[in-house]
């Protein structure tokens, strides 16, 4: 398991088992700084403490890895969804599968992960086909749609998307095409349209559809804002930023990289809320 250079001080074989014990009791959900000193802890992040846990509980020293398991074990769910923000070990994120078996809401998270592997987005899809086996049968209305398929292909893709449960639905997001891609993004399960992004042959042009859509989710164009390559493109900044979806700390952050022209557009704009206008203002007169 490779980890960060910063974090060996705490969990390498080499390190005395004094330190390796503290670590794993500051870590521990409900610890604190003043409990135990350990060197440079405040500058770490929560996945950074999440992972020094996970790698403690399999320390040779059994103190340690009975406090770092039962820190992983209870760690909150909260920070757990801040950790999740940033790339973990496909063998981690397994592990907390296994942990939060009934959480539909942090499985989402964890097949989001950008560390999430082919067996993490599996093991998500098999947990979500069981949950809803004992939830009962699936809605045959299926996603409201506010207008009809225009070609014969995609509404017969839209009729056979409706026969098929969770599990299914994840699996074609993840490889479907594009009229496929079309209408699971838009489907009620947060799982199912993150597949869809996750999916490789998904297009710029779709991402600038989705970032100028009305329709689309917050939790899709929160999807759409972390992925680095996507961002890169003017369009999909613009997008983000003047979808009325977008959460404004997201919106506002892209007010930092975007052309004097577009930014004194928004600042003028009625079409935005007036955060976002004022501070555009703001950027404008800082810049004369």
């Amino acid at each position: 398991m490779k980890v960060r250079e910063s974090l060996l001080k705490y969990i390498s074989p080499k390190v005395p088992v004094e330190v390796r014990r503290d670590a794993a009791r500051l870590f521990s959900s409900g610890s604190s700084a003043q409990d135990v000193q350990v060197e440079g802890a405040e500058k770490l992040t929560t996945a950074d403490r999440l992972t020094i846990l996970f790698i403690l509980s399999f320390d040779s020293d059994p103190e340690t890895s009975k406090e770092a398991a039962t820190g992983f074990a209870a760690f909150d769910t909260g920070e757990l969804a801040t950790a999740l923000a940033d790339k973990l070990d496909p063998r981690l994120l397994r592990s907390l599968i296994s942990l939060h078996s009934d959480d539909a809401e942090l499985h989402t998270l964890i097949a989001d992960n950008p560390g999430a592997d082919a067996t993490v987005k599996e093991l998500v899809a098999a947990k979500v086909g069981a949950q809803e086996a004992v939830a009962g049968p699936e809605s045959k209305e299926g996603p409201e749609s506010s207008e009809e398929p225009e070609e014969e292909e995609e509404g017969s893709i839209y009729k056979r998307l409706q026969k098929m449960n969770a599990a299914e639905k994840i699996k074609l997001g993840l490889t479907g095409g594009k009229a496929e891609r079309g209408l699971l993004i838009n489907d009620a399960n947060k799982i199912v349209s993150n597949a869809v992004l996750k999916n490789p042959r998904i297009t710029d042009g779709e991402i600038i559809m989705l970032v100028n859509s009305k329709t689309a989710s917050d939790e899709v164009l929160r999807m759409i804002a972390r992925n680095r390559e996507w961002v890169k493109n003017p369009q999909v900044k613009i997008g983000l930023i003047t979808n009325p979806k977008t959460p404004l700390p997201i919106a506002m952050r892209f007010l930092d990289y975007i052309e004097k022209r577009e930014l004194a557009k928004i600042a003028k704009s009625k079409n935005v809320s007036s955060v976002l206008s004022s501070n555009a203002m703001r950027k404008m007169e800082r810049m004369r």
